[in-house]
């Protein structure tokens, strides 16, 4: 799956916002089969809408798999390529060749193209998108407000509105209906829009993230000859491997159904099962690793399996847990617990772990995968993995995928070449344009970054900086013997760089 374009008539903070995902690459990709990803990134500074983009990217594949009432008074095109049909495809809620009048014709217009050629082979007007034209699927993860993904915003001034009423409400009482204190229902989790393709990792879910990722870490051997980018992961906080696990099921309430479904895809290969009262404690050594995987497919459909009985009211799965076995200490001795559970490790390990984990889920459908700042509560050397353990997953892929990624780490974007990024740009109340930076930002030093992408008058602190030219304000008003000793005083408290720099052409100017 491939992201093209997306335009953004009117949304939030968002007006005719045209977004074209590397647009000087797309002759070449016609030619390109070696390609075996692709990675965006949407940078600027707080509240141009970043996190707006990729809410609405989820909505709009949500809304338009299930009914055109569904999403509301939006208009947008969305242009994507789908690798495994080879073929193009372009949704819309407004006339595709005239966006600009924002007219809403109450079902989506449907375009189809063969490879990535626009000669547009048919066009539709639906009131819902097949799904053979949808990306397998759209995943979400936010280090963020995950409310603002989960509700379905549409406005709803009274409840039992109905869908003629709202496309009625002028855009500045659908604007003010997204604000707090309107009804916003969730209807990602109802059955009848179980087809959706959209689903958001949600941070509660972390251990299940965690132990499918470990799982398929476990056996990345046996699929591929390089060693499992989780390698380094797990070393940088000194995990040796996934000793094992246990799942604990609340049978109280299921059905016969599923009772045979727990037991044919994790009962049958348990090293041990605790039963107390409707609940049963299922435990797992790592002989049995192999099997639970082949048992649910493969690990994106092993996480969505647990996540869904994990979410059921109430919950089918009440419980996962994971042993750890750290690694030895450098004498020999153990500087720790052989096995550590998941609750041991700090909130930072935990973060970091089922964040990388998440990653190897990803090479297992033709996805779009959304997200919103993953480097949050990352320290700076971890935000260096980021984009690496991203592509020794996915270049392993059978499927393409386009990772479409919210960022303010100028570490992360020293990544990726400067055709990998977009900066929105806001420069009054709307954001209504993007650009790509005018510096190779590959290879960069992250302080370039933060001035020539996000706009930073310096890569220094602000405190360090304002108070170096306070130093040099006051040099200038002391004598030339007392100035040079004055500076030679203040340069042994500032780092070798462009500030100690001024310090010592000041002290020469001096001579």
């Amino acid at each position: 799956m491939r992201l093209l374009r997306f335009y953004i008539g009117q949304y939030r903070v968002l007006r005719a916002l045209d977004l074209r995902f590397d647009p000087q690459a797309l002759q070449s990709a016609k030619k390109d089969t070696n390609r075996r990803y692709y990675l965006d990134f949407l940078v600027g500074v707080n509240g141009t809408g970043k996190s707006t983009v990729l809410q609405l990217l989820g909505r709009i594949f949500h809304a338009v798999s299930q009914s055109y009432d569904a999403l509301g008074n939006i208009p947008f095109i969305l242009e994507y390529y789908l690798e495994s049909k080879q073929q193009m495809v372009q949704i819309a809620s407004v006339d595709p060749d005239a966006p600009e009048r924002c007219e809403m014709w109450g079902a989506y217009w449907v375009r189809t193209a063969r490879g990535l050629d626009q000669n547009w082979l048919s066009t539709d007007l639906k009131d819902a998108v097949d799904t053979d034209l949808l990306p397998e699927r759209v995943i979400a993860h936010t280090t963020g407000n995950e409310a603002a993904w989960l509700a379905h915003t549409t406005p709803y001034p009274l409840e039992g509105s109905s869908s003629e009423a709202i496309r009625d409400l002028t855009p500045d009482q659908v604007s003010a209906g997204e604000m707090p204190g309107w009804e916003v229902p969730d209807l990602y989790d109802r059955e009848e829009n179980r087809g959706s393709p959209f689903r958001l990792v949600r941070q509660e879910e972390a251990p299940m993230v965690a132990l499918a990722g470990l799982l398929r870490h476990s056996i990345w051997h046996s699929t591929c000859e390089r060693s499992s980018p989780l390698t380094e992961v797990l070393n940088e906080i000194k995990i040796q491997e996934l000793a094992g696990f246990s799942l604990q099921f609340d049978l109280s309430w299921a059905s016969h159904g599923e009772r045979n479904d727990i037991w044919e895809r994790f009962g049958q290969y348990a090293d041990r099962a605790i039963r107390n009262g409707g609940k049963v404690l299922l435990v797992f050594t790592s002989e049995k690793f192999s099997k639970v995987l082949e048992a649910n497919t493969n690990a994106l459909s092993l996480f969505e399996i647990m996540a869904d009985w994990y979410r059921r009211d109430p919950p089918l799965l009440s419980g996962v847990n994971l042993f750890l076995k750290r690694n030895e200490g450098k004498d020999g001795s153990r500087e720790r617990p052989p096995l550590h559970t998941w609750e041991w490790l700090s909130d930072g390990e935990r973060s970091f772990l089922a964040r990388m984990c998440l990653f190897m889920l990803f090479s297992e459908s033709e996805s779009l995968i959304l997200l919103d700042e993953p480097e949050v509560h990352f320290n700076d050397f971890w935000k260096r993995q980021i984009v690496f353990t991203l592509d020794q997953i996915l270049r392993e892929s059978e499927h393409k995928n386009h990772v479409l990624i919210a960022s303010h780490s100028s570490i992360t974007l020293s990544d990726v070449n400067p055709n990998d990024i977009l900066i929105l740009e806001r420069p009054g109340l709307f954001t209504e344009g993007a650009k790509m930076p005018t510096i190779q930002t590959f290879g960069a030093e992250p302080g370039d970054i933060m001035v020539h992408v996000f706009g930073a008058p310096n890569a220094a602190g602000e405190h360090s900086v304002r108070t170096v030219e306070e130093w040099l304000k006051e040099a200038y008003d002391k004598p030339p013997d007392e100035r040079r000793e004055y500076l030679r005083e203040r340069l042994r408290h500032v780092s070798p760089g462009y500030w100690a720099y001024r310090i010592r052409r000041a002290m020469v100017e001096v001579s």
